[in-house]
């Protein structure tokens, strides 16, 4: 009985050692499982991390082409900016030159009908020599002389004029 006791514990104890084998195996697949579940979660983390790093990459390089882009137009804006300048300044400059042929033509015009009104109408002929004065004073912005002097000559007056700025000069 001796025997069968010892053989009974023996049997027992394999049982037991089993089942503590079978528990391990368990726990190490459990673990083998956690572990591939964790590689997994690992490598899903890192694809996340990798695609993350692609997006922030592709952002990166629009706003890099943004910003050129905005500086392409800026340059642009500032180049029309500076023609549109220029340009204005071309047409007041034209427009400041048509004004002045058209102030000259005018003195021109004064002078011409002071000499030829000069015979017959003596006192108009300075009245349009000093506004063909006043013209060529507006526009050169200095006092022009006008100058009347009455000459008396074959019993008839005559005015003379001069008009120093423009070198319109006219006498009678």
């Amino acid at each position: 009985m001796k025997r069968a006791s010892e053989l009974e514990a023996a049997q027992r104890l394999a049982r037991a050692e089993a089942a503590r084998a079978e528990v391990a195996e368990e726990r190490a697949r459990e673990q083998e499982r956690a572990a591939r579940a964790e590689a997994e979660r690992a490598a899903e983390a890192e694809r996340v991390q990798r695609l993350e790093a692609e997006r922030a990459k592709e952002a990166e390089e629009r706003r890099k082409e943004q910003v050129e882009a905005a500086q392409r137009l800026a340059e642009e804006q500032k180049q029309r900016a500076e023609l549109s300048e220029q340009r204005e300044k071309e047409q007041k400059e034209a427009a400041r030159k048509l004004k002045e042929q058209a102030c000259i033509a005018n003195a021109r015009r004064l002078a011409a009908e002071s000499s030829s009104a000069l015979r017959e109408h003596p006192q108009r002929s300075l009245l349009l020599a000093v506004e063909a004065a006043r013209e060529e004073q507006s526009l050169h912005g200095v006092r022009v002389v006008c100058r009347a002097e009455f000459f008396r000559g074959n019993g008839a007056g005559s005015w003379a004029h001069y008009f120093v700025g423009t070198g319109a000069r006219g006498t009678g």
